[in-house]
């Protein structure tokens, strides 16, 4: 995927606002160097609309289709570091987004097994994730089986938005 950054001065201020993220990041306790690494090579301008790349690097949330948004970067860390995500395990995200979570937990983890129920976002997201060429990410496999392979659990919608019958058959059985 091919972006089109004409303006120069856009490039400089999207290095300088990627280093203000990395650094706000440790601020804000962020202190494995695996996920402050992993977020600073990842472009989260291929997860947003252009009109929004240069505001890309900022920590900050930014919208996407269906109403939903690209989480603040600091979430995104937070998450990933609070679950202690290893090279050896299988996560599953539920709320696939634009990508960007999965992006980078694929960077991390063994394989991401990630779900969306909007088709719009599901069928972006799989198409970005393969020109990007995530790897270790999957979208399109059976929630029976995706279930049976996860180490670690990552819910991105709040759980009001998640059908009831999601969390009566899969998730409390």
């Amino acid at each position: 995927m091919e972006k089109k950054n004409s303006d120069m001065k856009v490039n400089s201020n999207s290095n300088e606002n990627k280093v203000s993220l990395i650094l706000d990041l440790r601020k804000n306790g962020i202190n494995n160097p695996e996920i402050l690494r992993v977020i600073e090579e990842i472009d989260r301008s291929y997860f947003v609309d252009s009109h929004l790349y240069d505001k890309s690097n900022l920590n900050t949330a930014l919208p996407i289709d269906c109403g939903q948004t690209i989480s603040q970067p600091l979430i995104v860390a937070l998450m990933t570091q609070h679950l202690e995500v290893k090279s050896n395990m299988r996560v599953l995200e539920v709320g696939t987004g634009s990508g960007y979570q999965t992006m980078v937990l694929s960077k991390i983890a063994k394989f991401v097994y990630t779900i969306e129920r909007y088709k719009t976002l599901h069928q972006k997201a799989k198409e970005l994730l393969t020109i990007i060429k995530a790897k270790r990410s999957w979208l399109d496999l059976e929630l029976s089986q995706i279930l049976q392979f996860k180490d670690l659990f990552i819910l991105l919608p709040p759980l009001s938005d998640i059908p009831r019958q999601f969390l009566k058959e899969e998730l409390i059985n």
